[in-house]
Formats: C-alpha cells, sequence, structure tokens
C-alpha cells in the first residue's frame, strides 16, 4: 500500500532531521508497548478470556436493550445518583440565501453576504423583525441524536 503524500496540505513541511529522530524514539516504544501488551494477552488464562468475553457481549446486548427502550418508551435520569439513561437531541440550523429572498426578503440587506449571517439572522427573530416562523422556513435544520449512558463510579467500600 502506498504511503499518502502530505505535501500539498502539511503545513511548514520541512522534514527537519531532529523530529525524525523524535518520529524514531516514538517507534521503539510504541514497539516495546506493543510487545508488553502481547506479553500481557499470553499470560492471561483462557478461562478469564473467555468470561471477559462473554461479559462484553452481555454488556454490548444491554446497551442496544436500552437504546431501543429508550427509542420506545422514553429517557431516564436520577441526578442524585448519577444514572442517566437519555437520548438527547441536538438542532443545527443553517439559513440558505435562496430561502431567505423568498420568505424574509426584508432580512435581505442585513443577514446575506455571501451566505447568510446566522448571528444576525437569529437577532433579526430575537428583536422580533422577522418571525421565528419565517425564520424557520429560511433554514435548512439538521437534528441529530447521541445516547448518554452514565452510572455511577465503582467506589471502592472502606476508603
Amino acid at each position: 500500500m502506498k504511503n499518502i503524500d502530505y505535501t500539498k496540505s502539511a503545513v511548514n513541511l520541512t522534514n527537519s532531521p531532529k523530529l525524525k529522530v523524535s518520529l524514531d524514539i516514538l517507534h521503539d516504544i510504541q514497539h516495546r508497548i506493543d510487545e508488553v501488551k502481547a506479553s500481557i494477552e499470553l499470560s492471561i488464562p483462557r478461562d478469564l478470556k473467555d468470561i471477559l468475553s462473554t461479559l462484553q457481549e452481555q454488556y454490548d446486548g444491554c446497551r442496544k436493550s436500552i437504546i431501543t427502550d429508550i427509542d420506545n418508551i422514553g429517557s431516564y435520569q436520577d441526578i442524585i445518583s448519577g444514572i442517566y439513561a437519555v437520548k438527547q437531541r441536538r438542532v443545527s440550523v443553517n439559513y440558505k440565501p435562496d430561502l431567505v429572498r423568498l420568505h424574509a426578503p426584508n432580512a435581505l440587506p442585513m443577514v446575506i453576504i455571501e451566505s447568510v449571517d446566522q448571528d444576525a439572522m437569529t437577532k433579526l427573530v430575537k428583536d422580533g423583525f422577522i418571525s421565528p416562523e419565517q425564520a424557520r422556513l429560511c433554514a435548512d435544520i439538521k437534528e441529530s441524536y447521541s445516547y448518554i449512558i452514565k452510572l455511577p463510579e465503582n467506589q471502592n467500600k472502606g476508603e
């Protein structure tokens, strides 16, 4: 496989000999880390690896089930205990010049340069110059979701 050439995109590409020495040292350390990890892996008994694999499969299955439950019955949060199973909505608004021209032409001189000035458009809505409905008609709104599943950290008793 051919290596990537970053000549066109690299910033200040100097190929410094000092940096090459540092990269060689880093490579050597990474190789030693990989050797130690391999030794650790070989020292773990097979039955413990099997137990860990089973537990990981159960954990992954439980997380998938929780995500399905969140979608079907709703989110859960216990702020005091720090336990969460939340579907969080994120909305991104990107006003489009052609939609502003169509739905809020009175805002044109204040918001369109090459594209719509997002902050100015938001301020026009806040100031009542255009309605939220007009603003929505001028926007390409995208929503994305992330799942937050968090349990309290294990704490050792007696500490």
